[in-house]
């Protein structure tokens, strides 16, 4: 077999190799990502939890504050009941007491529908936080080996890219630009076996004459459609 096409055959060996490993480093890097954004999400519910539980507490407060002014204010009133002369004045103060109870009333069930979301939004940041600390903890084993697996993957790569260097030079020159053309270009694939008379790279049917002198395996071949290597 002539030698180029054995360089050839050992350069897309090497340049699989490459491939496989920037692959790896590629599908660890999204597996990471993804577990980094699965912490996020799982972080940023528990802020917006307590962010809503704070939020309702200080409106909590609030109204709690204005259920103790209604009752001061039906404390006053009441005191000035026996002081009233005419029937008027009791009449009005009946009134006034009246609206006073009615927003003490509304303000009651208000108090005691935010108790119960309170409650409930306690016990929605328990269960959170016991979601976010589980992808933490589970996150760090696995960044541990997915960091291991890229840096691998990287060093492989990097090694299998050296010797693809190192031997494309040893490619005659004449072949050496075109074949790094291709191999940069062709999904990866500078050189493929005939399938007959078919390039298995693009499966476009060769000349006949080609094909037979690429079985001979002496002479160079390229597939008249894609540009590849060929070689039998």
């Amino acid at each position: 077999m002539n030698q180029d096409i054995n360089t050839m055959i050992e350069l897309q060996h090497l340049w699989d190799n490459v491939l496989k490993g920037r692959e790896d480093v590629r599908r660890g890097a999204f597996a990471l990502a993804a577990w980094e954004k699965r912490v996020q999400e799982a972080g940023d519910s528990v802020a917006k939890k307590e962010q809503d539980i704070r939020n309702l507490k200080a409106e909590i407060k609030t109204k709690e504050l204005d259920l103790a002014l209604r009752d001061e204010q039906m404390k006053k009133l009441e005191a000035r009941r026996g002081s009233l002369r005419s029937e008027k004045e009791v009449t009005a103060l009946e009134h006034e007491l009246d609206a006073v109870k009615s927003d003490r009333g509304n303000l009651e069930e208000f108090l005691i529908e935010k108790m119960d979301v309170l409650q409930a939004s306690e016990n929605d940041i328990i269960i959170l936080q016991k979601e976010f600390d589980e992808v933490s903890r589970q996150y760090k084993l696995d960044k541990m080996g997915l960091e291991k697996v890229i840096a691998e993957a990287e060093q492989y790569a990097e090694a299998n890219s050296l010797l693809f260097k190192e031997l494309l030079a040893r490619l005659s020159p004449q072949y050496q630009s075109k074949f790094s053309k291709i191999i940069n270009s062709k999904d990866g694939k500078a050189i493929v076996k005939l399938d007959g008379e078919n390039c298995s790279g693009c499966n476009f049917k060769i000349p006949s004459h080609l094909a037979v002198e690429a079985a001979k395996n002496d002479k160079i071949v390229n597939c008249t459609n894609c540009g590849r290597f060929v070689y039998t």
